[in-house]
């Protein structure tokens, strides 16, 4: 016997940190008991000037070569390890951080503030919390400044690279987003993985858990079975299967606004 039962949910927080999508596989990560690390991200970026806000243009629109950024990582590099803070290169916008400061730290998602005030975002990480950093971010904007691969883009009519943005995204193995309109492959997938985890010697085996985010809302399901041989036989007999709901009611759920959703 199989089904899915609902767990936790979360709602769409226009103000939190972290977009819904991330807040949903941060608790996945929280329930996994994973530890907290010193590290975050440092993402090269184009904050474009306006006459009253600096608006984080997206990362990815700045089309970034791997030879540019490495120049533009190098450059910056030394600054940081002065101050004892390890800067290690990942990808072309991917720079990882380490220092103990970071441990905790609360810092808006990339993917919540890019489009965005990056003064409003910015501002809801603690200066005292991060003055060391803040302090790196802004004497790196100056190394960025004059830099030749941003005076060569410039000449090219290209943004420039002239800030970073600190983040700690939020990476949680085996997590794979895809919209609700073209879930039904992953979800058949996860399905056949849940069926095939190994039991342990009593015929049981762990409840795997599918987080299902839409628009304004995430939900969490666990897949239970009942215990093979005569232990399941006796429950199949003895516990009446609970209330159901499709599967198709929840994501319209989860796709609804608060005012739209169904009590």
């Amino acid at each position: 016997m199989l089904r899915l039962v609902p767990g936790w949910s979360l709602p769409e927080d226009p103000e939190a940190l972290h977009t819904l999508a991330e807040r949903a596989q941060s608790k996945l990560l929280q329930s996994a008991g994973l530890p907290d690390e010193p590290r975050a991200r440092l993402t090269p970026f184009h904050g474009l000037v306006g006459s009253d806000r600096i608006t984080l243009v997206p990362p990815h629109e700045l089309h970034l070569e791997e030879t540019a950024s490495r120049a533009l990582f190098a450059s910056v590099q030394p600054l940081f390890e002065s101050e004892g803070v390890r800067l290690a290169w990942c990808s072309e916008l991917h720079w990882q951080i380490e220092h103990e400061s970071l441990r905790g730290l609360p810092c808006a998602s990339l993917a919540r503030a890019e489009g965005d005030s990056v003064q409003r975002w910015q501002g809801r990480t603690s200066l005292s919390a991060a003055r060391l950093i803040r302090r790196l971010q802004n004497e790196a904007q100056m190394v960025l400044h004059d830099h030749p691969v941003n005076q060569h883009r410039s000449q090219r009519g290209e943004l420039t690279v002239n800030s970073l943005w600190l983040d700690q995204p939020i990476q949680a193995d085996g997590v794979q987003t895809v919209p609700l309109r073209a879930a039904d492959a992953p979800l058949q997938r996860w399905v056949d993985v849940a069926l095939a985890a190994p039991a342990d010697q009593h015929g049981t085996a762990a409840d795997p858990t599918l987080v299902i985010c839409g628009r304004h809302r995430a939900q969490a399901f666990t897949m239970r079975r009942l215990p093979g041989g005569w232990r399941g036989a006796i429950a199949r007999t003895l516990m009446r299967p609970p209330p159901a709901q499709a599967l198709s009611q929840w994501l319209k759920t989860l796709d609804a606004a608060p005012e739209d959703a169904p009590a």
